[in-house]
């Protein structure tokens, strides 16, 4: 099955990065524009959001707008296998990580469960499905974490109907929202073990 989600995640990246740059931009600040407009948001707290690398959904207008709602905004950083959200304050200045990720600068100051998490992905399904970068850490997260809205970023490019290769320990999104606008979904329940 590993193969198999391999060759899918590298299809999807060659996908993602088929767009090009400036259009990733303009379908990056439509996505954000959609993505405040979330009504979770108006409750205040803490929202988590994946600082973005490469061609990804870029964050960098979301992240800002989540700091402009008064939200408390955390980005992810990862230690092992342990993925934990710490608070951002200057999005702008943020720093490589591990593996080139944007991170705040130390000292931290962790966040203990954003209420709303924007979640990376290389494919998401209209059926909540999401085929991540492989590392597991967000799945990990999330299904430590049941009660916080997850919210799957993506370019339209990046939605199927359903991930075709899905496991167990695969966690689902509530909303996937891209250029198009949010689809809400609710939480699609785990595939079978075995």
């Amino acid at each position: 099955m590993s193969q198999e989600k391999e060759q899918l995640r590298a299809e999807a990246r060659e996908r993602r990065r088929a767009i090009p740059e400036a259009e990733r931009e303009a379908l990056s600040e439509r996505i954000a524009e959609h993505a405040l407009a979330l009504p979770e948001l108006s409750r205040g707290g803490a929202a988590g959001a994946y600082a973005s690398m490469g061609s990804e959904v870029s964050t960098s207008l979301l992240l800002r707008g989540l700091l402009a709602k008064g939200l408390r905004v955390a980005v992810p950083v990862t230690e092992g296998d342990e993925l934990r959200f710490v608070q951002v304050i200057h999005p702008w200045a943020l720093v490589p990580g591990p593996r080139g990720v944007p991170i705040p600068r130390q000292p931290w100051t962790e966040v203990d469960e954003p209420s709303v998490v924007f979640v990376p992905g290389i494919l998401f399904g209209r059926d909540g499905s999401r085929l991540g970068q492989g590392g597991g850490h967000f799945d990990r997260w999330l299904e430590a974490h049941p009660r916080a809205l997850r919210v799957g970023l993506a370019f339209a490019a990046q939605l199927v109907d359903r991930v075709p290769v899905t496991e167990p320990h695969d966690q689902g999104m509530d909303v996937i929202v891209t250029e198009e606008g949010r689809l809400r979904i609710g939480r699609p329940a785990a595939p079978p073990s075995g």
